[in-house]
């Protein structure tokens, strides 16, 4: 099965962002705001790629942290609740 590749277009408008918002999201090093991506050759201006697999990956694990988030949430709420604080 052939691999789908999305661009930065594409990347920025399925999370409703700006082009240059991917840009530099793409250039801070260590940054997990947006899936994993490939760099198609070795210069500084060469194309970014993002494989689709690994975006429903990723966006699926941020899901799974959300849910965990909001689950530790409503845990110290009801925590707090109990406790009258």
């Amino acid at each position: 099965m052939e691999e789908t590749f999305l661009t930065k277009q594409q990347i920025a408008e399925r999370y409703q962002l700006s082009v240059k918002s991917v840009n530099t999201m793409c250039s801070v090093k260590g940054e997990r705001s947006l899936p994993p991506f490939i760099k198609i050759g070795p210069h500084a201006n060469s194309p970014i790629r993002f494989r689709l697999t690994e975006v429903l990956a990723w966006e699926e694990e941020q899901a799974q942290l959300q849910r965990q988030r909001d689950a530790e949430i409503e845990q110290q709420t009801n925590l707090e609740d109990l406790l009258g604080l």
